[in-house]
């Protein structure tokens, strides 16, 4: 890993998660102190890794403000991606209701059809007809899942074709 020589990740754009973000302060040598308790066998094995040379760290500091650096931005990546997701959601939702929205606007489009089928019949001599249509209407409303769309159609045929049923 390439040792970063300054403390240069406030944008995500210059994170590395291939690099160690060990320096203690930041260019201008601005730098917090926290104390932290760790398990035992933590501090053991962060003591190990140091002892071992295996790793670039030659501080048990180095370490752990690297592996802060590195979860900051997990955190910051997982908080964008919560983010990108509630706005796909949202965006999916909202497509959700349109489609929801055209289809009962073509709903209604066939309904209007349907009052010129049953009208043609009617002008026919196809009483009989257009009361079997309109009673098929009638129970396919009925099986409509929303009650507000299911109401509203139903009343519509009640109002132009309620002399038939």
């Amino acid at each position: 890993m390439a040792r970063d020589s300054s403390w240069d990740t406030d944008l995500p754009s210059s994170y590395d998660v291939n690099k160690l973000y060990t320096q203690s302060a930041d260019p201008k040598g601005h730098s917090d102190v926290l104390h932290v308790r760790v398990k035992p066998w933590i501090g053991s094995k962060i003591a190990e890794l140091i002892a071992s040379r295996q790793l670039d760290y030659k501080t048990i500091q180095e370490f752990v403000r690297d592996a802060l650096v590195h979860r900051l931005h997990y955190w910051h990546e997982q908080k964008a991606l919560k983010d990108v997701a509630s706005i796909l959601c949202h965006i999916y939702t909202m497509q959700d209701y349109l489609e929801e929205e055209q289809r009962r606007a073509e709903h209604e489009q066939i309904i209007n059809d349907m009052t010129a089928v049953i009208n043609n019949h009617l002008a026919s001599g196809g009483r009989d007809e257009a009361k079997r249509i309109v009673r098929d209407m009638r129970d396919n409303a009925l099986g409509i899942p929303n009650e507000y769309w299911r109401n509203r159609y139903l009343k519509i045929i009640e109002e132009r074709f309620g002399h038939l049923l």
